[in-house]
């Protein structure tokens, strides 16, 4: 943990919260816009073991994820997502985002580790109802005075999925 000023949690905080919000209102473009060039955004598949009972590997030994990804892979899911032909999201889904538990946990430079915790709701065609939770673990970065994604690191909480992943944490 580092010991941040209230200004500083508080920049923080409205970003992560502006993120969810562009995300529940479908505005993925601006949303990509929030993430450096070369970002990696990680969905790693937690196996609980007696060496790793949180269920996560060392980033190191990452080997299979839901979801491991660039810029150029997260630009292509949301070509997808726009043209109608994913069908797991057609007609898109509502959703809805908590963010909380928001932790600025080192600095280096122009960059921040922050930890925060979320829920999300996901509504699909009147019937189905989702709800995923876990931890998220960001590095941000400021650039030209506003604050990038360079890493997002989503650790879920389930032990099976309720669906396929066809939403962004």
């Amino acid at each position: 943990m580092i010991a941040a000023d209230r200004d500083l949690q508080y920049e923080v905080e409205q970003f992560l919260f502006e993120e969810a919000d562009l995300l529940d209102e479908h505005r993925y473009r601006e949303w990509l816009d929030l993430f450096t060039d070369d970002v990696r955004y990680l969905v790693p598949i937690r196996e609980t073991t007696t060496e790793q009972p949180d269920g996560v590997p060392p980033a190191d030994e990452l080997r299979v994820a839901h979801i491991n990804d660039d810029k150029r892979a997260l630009q292509m899911r949301l070509s997808r997502l726009e043209s109608g032909l994913q069908h797991s999201e057609w007609p898109p889904s509502r959703t809805r985002r908590v963010i909380g538990n928001i932790r600025l946990t080192a600095s280096e430079g122009d960059e921040l580790s922050v930890r925060s915790n979320f829920m999300l709701f996901q509504s699909r065609r009147e019937t189905a109802e989702f709800l995923f939770v876990g931890r998220r673990q960001d590095r941000l970065r400021r650039v030209d005075g506003s604050w990038r994604i360079a890493r997002r690191t989503v650790l879920l909480d389930h032990n099976v999925l309720p669906r396929s992943l066809s939403i962004f944490f």
